[in-house]
């Protein structure tokens, strides 16, 4: 997750896959969604004045519940590390 500060209120979010995590489309989509619904439901704990990016980096081979268990967490220290 990379952070950049802005001029806004509000923080905008952005979601970032290659075709290095994935040869196929719908894993990839799989995975930007997965993120865009954990950013909106932990809004709360984002402070404004901010750009976010999440960069999906790991190979996401299959849209199982570990990957996306690991995924979620993986998001949710992130989430900690900007309240810093």
């Amino acid at each position: 997750m990379k952070k950049s500060p802005n001029k806004l209120d509000y923080a905008r979010f952005g979601v970032m896959t290659s075709k290095k995590v994935s040869s196929k489309a719908t894993i990839r989509n799989w995975a930007k969604r997965t993120v865009y619904d954990f950013l909106s439901t932990h809004l709360g704990k984002i402070p404004g004045g901010l750009d976010l990016l999440v960069v999906v980096g790991a190979p996401i081979m299959k849209t199982d519940l570990d990957t996306k268990n690991s995924l979620l967490k993986e998001l949710e220290e992130g989430i900690k590390t900007l309240a810093k």
